[in-house]
């Protein structure tokens, strides 16, 4: 799964975390899909 931000514009800060998408067994999904359920969000990245 990758994030992604949505329509937000590179130079502003998303507001929320429901401006973000994420790519979902090769399908892109809004977080707003999730609003109202608890998130965990684990960040992966390693060097």
């Amino acid at each position: 799964m990758s994030i992604h931000t949505g329509s937000a514009a590179l130079a502003d800060e998303p507001a929320s975390i429901y401006q973000f998408s994420a790519m979902m067994k090769g399908e892109e999904v809004s977080l707003e899909k999730y609003r109202g359920q608890v998130l965990v969000v684990v960040n992966v990245a390693s060097e």
